[in-house]
């Protein structure tokens, strides 16, 4: 179908999949909802409970379905299909992007002037902004209000556009990510946990210095509140690691932050995949490792850090490494969205 209001088609009769509790697909609805108006929704709704379909009580379960045959359509989050693909290149699904989405990918499709598009054809010229990278950089938080800015004026000049600031240390950012590690912690005692965070150039992290003097200037520049590190991206992930680990109670000597996906010298050190090969020589032979640049987990980083860097890790001769997932679609998830949008 063209658009998410096509799958009301007597095509889809008992082909389609669902979570209707799930989070997920409940903020999808909310989107609709604020884009289209209710009584349109109501009556989509109402037409795919008619034609019937199979309830899954999440995301993956109508993947491991469509697989099998089982159905044609799954609401899910793309994600979710990247990781069976990623362990079976050939399995038999694929994901589908339809028009009509509320949100927009920076380097990938949807776009941003694709969805635009969609809001300048319904009439929706007032917007509120989410950059979904909770740390302020150049590559992501920077450029995507440059890129939208640029683009927003292409499509209308009739749009107000308003951006929220990256959540780094939102109260309920770091509540959502606490909860993420908590059970994971509750269950099993680590030697050691790793917040691997993306890595930037060095020279990117210099151009949010205000002052052109503080950043690198000493070892513990990040920590110095002041113009020169207030929108740096390094001293962003340090402040959101610590707030983490005081919020579940860590000594300074059970967590660390490391650095990952670098391309060339000059990246923020200490490397991810150096230090996982250095761990099992000191002694922490059992880790975890979670990646929270991102809210959502991203084929790359499992490739890098749950397949590259556990055999890395293993080599050296560790003997447990837990990966721990990213927000993606939990209830947090969906309030921190809706205290971002209240607080913008």
């Amino acid at each position: 179908p063209g658009d998410i209001y096509g799958l009301a088609n007597e095509k889809f009769r008992n082909r389609l999949g669902l979570a209707p509790t799930n989070s997920s697909f409940i903020a999808m609805v909310a989107c609709m909802i604020e884009s289209d108006g209710e009584e349109k929704v109501l009556e989509w709704l109402t037409a795919i409970n008619g034609l019937g379909y199979g309830e899954y009580p999440k995301n993956s379960p109508q993947v491991a379905a469509a697989a099998a045959g089982e159905l044609d359509i799954g609401m899910i989050n793309h994600y979710y299909t990247l990781r069976v693909l990623a362990e079976d290149a050939g399995a038999p699904i694929k994901n589908v992007y339809l028009d009509g989405g509320c949100g927009a990918m920076r380097y990938e499709d949807p776009s941003i002037e694709s969805a635009l598009l969609n809001f300048k054809n319904k009439g929706i010229f007032e917007l509120i902004v989410i950059s979904l990278y909770p740390h302020n950089a150049m590559a992501t938080t920077i450029t995507t209000e440059m890129e939208t800015r640029i683009v927003a004026h292409k499509v209308s000049e009739d749009f107000k556009l308003t951006f929220t600031k990256p959540f780094f240390d939102n109260e309920i950012y770091i509540d959502a990510v606490s909860n993420s590690i908590k059970p994971f912690i509750e269950k099993a005692s680590f030697d050691k946990i790793i917040f691997s965070y993306h890595g930037i150039p060095k020279r990117q992290a210099k151009k949010t210095d205000e002052t052109g003097e503080h950043c690198f200037s000493t070892g513990n520049c990040c920590e110095v509140e002041g113009a020169g590190s207030k929108d740096c991206y390094r001293s962003h992930t340090r402040i959101a690691s610590d707030l983490t680990a005081k919020k579940l109670g860590l000594n300074d000597d059970q967590w660390e932050v490391a650095y990952q996906s670098r391309i060339g010298p000059g990246w923020l050190t200490p490397f991810t995949d150096r230090r996982l090969a250095e761990l099992p020589e000191e002694g922490k032979d059992n880790i975890a490792v979670l990646c929270p640049s991102f809210i959502s987990d991203c084929l790359e980083t499992l490739e890098e850090i749950d397949i590259r860097g556990r055999k890395t890790f293993f080599d050296a001769g560790g003997k447990n490494m837990t990966y721990i997932p990213c927000l993606n679609d939990s209830e947090d998830t969906i309030n921190l969205l809706e205290n971002l949008v209240k607080s913008a």
